[in-house]
């Protein structure tokens, strides 16, 4: 379907919009399974019918004020595939992902893993390691990043700090 996406990409570019809009969409039912979106949502961006930074800004858009947590570990799960995993999406791409990403990092570090009543939503548990991966992919000289996509400029890499 993937495929059938990207071909009616071309002949109407409103495609990209209305697919980041479904994707930020959490499903109606609580229980129901999150990964689908996530991988469904990667392979789109990682085929070029979700562009990176489009669907980065509103991502963070549905993330300010920390409301929106489906957005937060889909923006997770969307650096670690198409960032890290497949390399098809260079970090400069997810600028302000990464920045809104690195944030609600710090805050959840603030909280420690011992304050009461907190606990840290699925999907961004390993939130810390996932930027310190991409700050160390950042930092290696283009040689040694490998991979695909644009991730081979670190030079535009976004602060993580």
């Amino acid at each position: 379907h993937v495929a059938t996406l990207a071909r009616v990409q071309t002949a109407w570019p409103g495609v990209s919009r209305l697919v980041t809009e479904l994707a930020l969409t959490p499903p109606e039912d609580a229980l129901a399974p999150r990964s689908a979106t996530r991988e469904v949502t990667a392979a789109l961006l990682s085929a070029g019918v979700l562009q990176p930074g489009e669907l980065g800004v509103s991502l963070v858009k549905a993330m300010e004020g920390g409301c929106n947590v489906h957005a937060a570990s889909l923006g997770a799960h969307i650096v670690k595939a198409c960032v890290l995993v497949e390399r098809t999406v260079a970090p400069h791409e997810l600028n302000e992902l990464l920045t809104a990403l690195a944030k609600l990092g710090a805050r959840l570090q603030q909280l420690g893993p011992n304050a009461q009543g907190v606990v840290v939503p699925t999907g961004l548990e390993e939130l810390p390691q996932l930027l310190e991966e991409v700050r160390a992919m950042t930092q290696q000289p283009p040689q040694q990043q490998g991979g695909g996509g644009g991730a081979q400029h670190p030079s535009l890499a976004p602060r993580l700090a």
